[in-house]
This record gives C-alpha cells, structure tokens and sequence, in this order.
C-alpha cells in the first residue's frame, strides 16, 4: 500500500487537513496554486459568495487542465512527426551511404582499368 502523506494546508485563510499519496511539498504547492487563484477571482469582485468563488476557480483550473492537455497533445504529435522523419532522414542516409561506397568500389574499378589499359599501350 502506497505511504499517505498528511498534511495541513491554508487556503482563503481556513485551513484543511489533507491526506494523499503526494509529498507534503507537492500537496502545498497544489493547495497555493488553488488559493492563488481563488485569491485572484475573489479581487476581481468582492461580491461573490464562496461557492462562486470555488465554482469559478474549479472552471479556471480545468480550463487550464484542457488547455495543457491539448498542448502536451500537440508536442507528442510533433515529437511522433520529428521521429518519423528522422527515420526517414536515416533511411535516405543510408541509400546515399551505399551510393558513395558503389561509387568508391566503381572509381577503384575504373582506376585499375585505366592503368592496365595504359600498360598495355606503353608495352
């Protein structure tokens, strides 16, 4: 069974006891994002009640959720691209590679027939 971590944190000045599987550092960087942002919504207009105020930063935090999953999305697409076509690019390597030694083992070829054909008209 995974170790719990219990903790307390403080947020919109009450404070929670928190008990997840989480280090006691991470569930408080958690619990500050949340009351900075029920902190932020609760300046921007005095006259919402908590539950507003704890709607509208449930709405804040998914939307942010959403959007960084479809970011994480988009940049796994693009790394699946980029290593596609670095194997691509691996493959069209290797085609020239072979190319370059066919032409090696040709030039060679040609030498020698050059030479033998240079020593037959020199004889």
């Amino acid at each position: 069974m995974e170790k719990q971590t219990r903790t307390t944190v403080k947020i919109m000045g009450r404070e929670y006891a928190i008990k997840a599987a989480e280090s006691e550092e991470y569930i408080h960087k958690v619990a500050i994002n949340v009351n900075n942002t029920m902190q932020k919504i609760a300046d921007k207009n005095q006259k919402l009640s908590t539950s507003m105020i704890n709607v509208l930063t449930a709405i804040n935090i998914a939307d942010q959720l959403l959007k960084t999953q479809q970011e994480l999305e988009q940049l796994q697409n693009k790394y699946e691209s980029a290593c596609k076509e670095i194997d691509d690019l691996k493959g069209r390597l290797k085609e020239i590679n072979n190319k370059i030694i066919k032409s090696s083992v040709d030039a060679k070829k040609y030498k020698k027939d050059f030479y033998g054909k240079l020593l037959d008209i020199n004889k």
